[in-house]
């Protein structure tokens, strides 16, 4: 295992020319992944920053349009109960409706229709 001396000095110098090339090359792999990244938050923080301002708008809007409602029921009176006496209308015509659809696919011949006939005098008009 006997080495010449003079030789050991170059290849030395080969082996650290090698190991300085190769850490240069992870150095600048390392440069270019950090900006990358930088990049990447930088846009992040921008969007975040958007998505922030939307959040504000959206719910100062809101706010707005509570105070709005608030504004407008307290103007009409007795308001809640008109909406509750509309819901509750629309709902029935709904059933009427439903129940119209039901007695035509009975077809009208076989459901006797009891809409303004006369029934013995109990306030329908004159008894038959």
């Amino acid at each position: 295992m006997n080495r010449p001396i003079q030789n050991e000095p170059a290849t030395l110098a080969r082996e650290h020319t090698a190991l300085v090339m190769a850490y240069g090359q992870v150095q600048r792999r390392c440069s270019r992944l950090m900006a990358e990244q930088a990049a990447l938050i930088e846009r992040q923080s921008r969007e975040l920053m958007r998505l922030r301002a939307a959040v504000i708008l959206r719910d100062t809007a809101l706010g707005w349009a509570h105070e709005d409602r608030a504004e407008l029921e307290a103007a009409v009176p007795g308001l809640p109960t008109r909406r509750a006496l509309a819901q509750r209308v629309d709902a029935l015509v709904a059933r009427v409706h439903a129940l119209l659809r039901e007695r035509d696919r009975w077809g009208a011949g076989t459901v006797p229709s009891l809409v303004g006939k006369p029934r013995g005098g109990r306030g329908f008009g004159p008894a038959a």
